[in-house]
């Protein structure tokens, strides 16, 4: 395998730094220390989003490159929970390919202050292991963005087979450094290390990883497939599976994997989301909405509040359609367009919505809108005449109404923004707390492990 790690030296903040920032902690956030002087009223912390690099592989053993990743997933997986949204690999995949970077990329340290900033994280999270193909030292610090932050060093040691436990140890370390409140004790919270908590098996992580990187769509499916086999309880397989599946528009299978991610999980609304497609275009509109509209009120990973998705809406509007229920399909088409108005497909649909439901003034200022937005698309042109036809006729419906409805256009792509932990602007969001100070390459010069 190529070697894919990023060399992940050390970030540290020189004594210069100090007078530029304040004083910058070596444990928790300057946000959460203690203040005498400091009168004004408590803010309850908002959710924080974290990024997470893939460790470095520092053996030079290429036989060990999936750890790269391996470790970086496991800390993902360990770090999600109430107070925190964590990046998921192909976010970081999404911003480095904005910097024009690829995937393979050895990152610089400024350049990966500068994805963390771009997918305006809060912290994030880099590592470095060593093995001698029998034990395994693990090191890693978590730098908080705003207010600049550097943790100290964590470490952990162990056994190779017993990684998943040492790298369980050294996550915990970094949850507290990142989430104070969510470690009272100064440890992490019993339930953090619960027993028997997936993954539990180092060979079915590894086929995991190689599944997630593997070139060949065979090749992946069949290392996820024995991923899935090895660790029947851990949803991250059976997911990236039924998104492989989702791309072959294999809906059978797309149903059979995603049915195994529980939808409080990460990844559960866009599982929700990929199955209720395939239930549309399987002519199931009884199950797409059951799942659109579950889609809609689960909570947002890290957060209380459901994920206002216009594509949900859009789809949960056209099994509504489809069962006839027009008044509930012309409400969610409104609120999709409300929250993208750029989208010519939530106009063309609420146009034929509108005037299957009797409205057919509202319907043509609709399908107006949508001609507007994509003027060589024809469909839209010639819903428009056939509505104009019909209304100049005294035809309050189409003869044949099913022909509308099986026009609606399906959104297939569920859009990961929604999952973000606040709809506010990131400026917004500033405003309440500390300025965010952008750090200089100057200012990360030590190599991890040695004193700050």
């Amino acid at each position: 395998m190529a070697l894919r790690c990023l060399h992940v030296a050390v970030l540290v903040v020189l004594a210069a730094s100090l007078a530029c920032f304040g004083s910058l902690s070596s444990g928790a956030p300057q946000s959460a220390v203690p203040s005498s002087q400091n009168s004004a009223p408590v803010v309850a912390p908002r959710v924080r989003t974290i990024l997470v690099f893939p460790y470095e592989n520092g053996s030079r053993n290429p036989n060990l490159d999936w750890l790269c990743e391996g470790l970086a997933e496991l800390t993902i997986e360990r770090l999600q929970g109430p107070g925190r949204f964590v990046l998921a690999r192909e976010d970081r995949l999404e911003a480095s390919e904005r910097m024009g970077l690829p995937a393979s990329a050895n990152l610089s340290r400024a350049t990966m202050i500068t994805l963390g900033e771009d997918a305006d994280a809060d912290a994030i999270v880099f590592g470095r292991f060593t093995s001698d193909g029998k034990t395994i030292s693990m090191t890693a610090r978590a730098l908080q963005l705003a207010p600049p932050s550097l943790s100290a060093s964590f470490s952990a040691t162990s056994a190779l087979p017993d990684l998943l436990n040492a790298q369980l140890q050294l996550s915990g370390s970094l949850l507290c450094a990142i989430s104070p409140e969510a470690c009272p004790s100064g440890a992490p919270p019993s339930d953090f290390s619960a027993p028997g908590r997936p993954p539990t098996r180092l060979d079915a992580v590894r086929q995991f990883v190689r599944g997630l990187e593997d070139s060949s769509e065979d090749d992946r499916i069949a290392d996820l497939r024995d991923a899935a086999r090895l660790e029947a309880d851990w949803d991250a397989p059976a997911f990236a599976l039924g998104v492989e599946f989702y791309r072959r528009h294999d809906c059978e299978s797309v149903l059979v994997w995603l049915s195994r991610v529980p939808p409080g999980r990460p990844h559960g609304a866009e599982a929700g989301f990929d199955a209720g497609v395939c239930h549309l275009q399987g002519h199931d509109p009884v199950r797409a909405e059951s799942a659109f509209e579950a889609v809609l009120q689960q909570p947002r990973p890290g957060s209380e509040t459901p994920p206002d998705s216009p594509e949900a809406r859009n789809n949960l509007g056209v099994a509504q359609a489809e069962l006839g229920k027009l008044t509930d399909a012309v409400s969610q088409f409104e609120k999709a367009a409300q929250v993208e108005a750029s989208t010519a497909n939530y106009w063309f649909n609420l146009g034929l919505a509108q005037f299957l439901a009797g409205r057919a003034s509202d319907s043509l200022a609709s399908l107006q809108r949508a001609a507007q937005l994509t003027p060589q698309d024809s469909g839209i042109r010639t819903a428009a005449d056939e509505i104009q036809t019909a209304s100049a006729r005294g035809a309050g419906s189409p003869p044949n109404p099913a022909s509308f409805v099986a026009r609606m256009r399906i959104s297939e792509r569920f859009d990961r923004t929604w999952l973000r932990p606040s709809a506010e602007p990131a400026s917004a969001r500033d405003a309440s707390g500390p300025g965010r100070a952008r750090f200089e390459v100057s200012q990360l010069e030590r190599p991890m492990g040695e004193p700050r």
